[in-house]
C-alpha cells in the first residue's frame, strides 16, 4: 500500500492535471516496472497514440489488412491517419454475394469462427473493400472489430506489460488478452467445468 502511495504521488509530481495519473502508476506497478519519468513519459505517450483506436474506420481496417499489418499501437495509427484509408468501399451485389455465401461459410468454420450474422458481414465488408477472404483476413477483421471496445485502462496495461518486456510503446500488441480478460476467461472455464 505504501509503495502505491509512494507511486501515485511520484506520477502526480510529474503529471499533475493528469487524468490517468493514477491509473498510470497502478499499471506500472502490476507489471514490475520503475515508476521513473522515462516509464511515466511512456505511458502518456501510449495514452496519445492509443486514441487512434477510437479513430479507427473501415478505411483503416481496410489499411491494415491490405498491408498485412499486426494491430500494434503504432500500425493503428498509421493506419487511422493514413489518407489511404479514405477510399470508399465498392457495393455489394446481393446476387454475387449469394453465390459466394457457401464457400465463404467454409472459409469462415476453417477459421475456427461460426459462420453467423457478423461473421458473414465480416466477410462480405472484406469483399466490398476489394480484400480477399481468407482465414487470416477473418481473424484480423474480428480482432479489429474487437479493439473498437478497448478501453484506455486496458491499453495502460497493456503498455505497461510492453514496457515491462523491454519493448517500445509502439510496439504494444493491442489485440492481446490484458490480465484481467485472461482472468475472466480462466474463471467462466472453472464455473463451466465445475
Amino acid at each position: 500500500l505504501e509503495a502505491r502511495e509512494a507511486a501515485i504521488k511520484a506520477v502526480k509530481k510529474m503529471l499533475p492535471d493528469h487524468p490517468q495519473a493514477e491509473r498510470i502508476a497502478d499499471h506500472l506497478l502490476n507489471a514490475g516496472v520503475p515508476v521513473t519519468k522515462n516509464t511515466v513519459t511512456r505511458m502518456v505517450q501510449a495514452v496519445e497514440l492509443s486514441t487512434a483506436i477510437a479513430e479507427l474506420s473501415d478505411g483503416a481496417d481496410r489499411f491494415l489488412i491490405r498491408k498485412g499489418l499486426e494491430p500494434t499501437m503504432q500500425n493503428v495509427y498509421r493506419a487511422a491517419h493514413s489518407s489511404k484509408a479514405n477510399k470508399k468501399a465498392d457495393v455489394m451485389q446481393d446476387d454475387v454475394w449469394q453465390s459466394l455465401r457457401d464457400d465463404i461459410t467454409k472459409i469462415i468454420e476453417r477459421a475456427g469462427f461460426e459462420a453467423d450474422e457478423d461473421t458473414l458481414a465480416d466477410a462480405k465488408w472484406l469483399l466490398s473493400n476489394r480484400l480477399p477472404v481468407t482465414e487470416k483476413n477473418i481473424q484480423q477483421k474480428k480482432v479489429l472489430n474487437e479493439l473498437r471496445s478497448r478501453s484506455t485502462d486496458q491499453v495502460l496495461e497493456l503498455t505497461a506489460a510492453t514496457i515491462a518486456d523491454g519493448m517500445e510503446v509502439e510496439d504494444t500488441d493491442l489485440s492481446c488478452a490484458t490480465k484481467s480478460e485472461t482472468a475472466d476467461k480462466v474463471k467462466m472455464i472453472h464455473s463451466l467445468s465445475g
